[in-house]
């Protein structure tokens, strides 16, 4: 089973990361990380958002995801060491402590996990447990924040998934977030992708000038004030679709302006049978 997601409890011990041994030259701090796909042979999958907070020119990393399972049962902040040297990632739980909206923190620090990170350290590849088997991979959001979660009492009947909007017919809540460009208005080449929609499913993405929070179909829309709706899209196989936003020609937005950004998509098996869902929100400032 895909999901976009890392977190996950085993129960061997961390294994030793390696030394660096050279410089580094790829910057992943900063801006959050979204997991993209995940899949392991384990019936617990979770939610995660991952975050480096340092990096030494060694290699040496440390950083954080806060993780929710599937059934928000288990969840919490869990802390890492790791390295990063020609591309090869490692990284290895070393402290859990409660989640920064739940509470909660589960079990002991003891997850380890490889992975590459391209040339240009927005994409992480190739990744796996070091004990186990399973796969992930994660793509670095450039640009702005997301918001509007999918928490239970934002959701129409207790859809919640709190990495994404409300959850649909998958069981999940589709999640947008910012893969490719800036948020400059000369430039004009942010990328915004959306994941885990049904199959094949109408979408649409639209824009507007502040927040809100309203009850729409199986979700929330959080994106009001003037708004404006880009081009119908239909989702490939997997549940993705990807899109330049265009924030000159089309946005209508000036510099120093925040942009928010939600979709919108049919789900007619969706949990709450409103026809319709809503991915979680994004948000950029907009800069020269």
């Amino acid at each position: 089973m895909m999901q976009r997601l890392i977190g996950h409890v085993l129960t061997a011990s961390t294994l030793l990361l390696l030394s660096a041994q050279t410089s580094n030259a790829q910057d992943i701090t900063g801006a959050p990380w979204t997991v993209s796909g995940f899949q392991n042979d384990n019936s617990s999958h979770w939610n995660a958002d991952l975050i480096f907070t340092s990096q030494a020119p060694s290699g040496a990393l440390t950083g954080y995801f806060d993780w929710v399972d599937e059934n928000f049962n288990w969840y919490g902040r869990e802390y890492f060491t790791g390295t990063l040297t020609g591309g090869a990632l490692s990284i290895a739980g070393v402290a859990r402590a409660p989640h920064p909206v739940l509470g909660l923190a589960f079990g002991t620090a003891t997850t380890t996990y490889l992975g590459t990170v391209n040339a240009t350290g927005d994409r992480i590849v190739n990744g796996s447990w070091a004990v186990g088997t399973g796969t992930w991979a994660a793509e670095r959001s450039i640009e702005g924040a997301a918001y509007c979660f999918g928490l239970s009492a934002s959701c129409e009947c207790d859809n919640e998934d709190l990495s994404a909007g409300c959850s649909n017919s998958n069981s999940v809540g589709a999640s947008l977030v910012a893969l490719t460009g800036t948020a400059s208005l000369a430039a004009d080449d942010l990328e915004l992708r959306v994941f885990n929609l049904p199959a094949s499913t109408q979408a649409v993405l639209f824009s507007g000038t502040t927040q809100t929070g309203v009850l729409l179909g199986d979700g929330q829309r959080c994106v009001g004030g003037s708004l404006t709706r880009f081009p119908l899209q239909t989702a490939n196989l997997a549940g993705t679709f990807s899109t330049s936003v265009g924030l000159a020609s089309s946005g209508g937005f000036v510099v120093g302006q925040t942009a928010y950004f939600q979709v919108w998509y049919r789900d007619p098996s969706g949990p709450c049978g409103k026809g319709s869902n809503l991915s979680n929100a994004y948000q950029v400032q907009v800069t020269l």
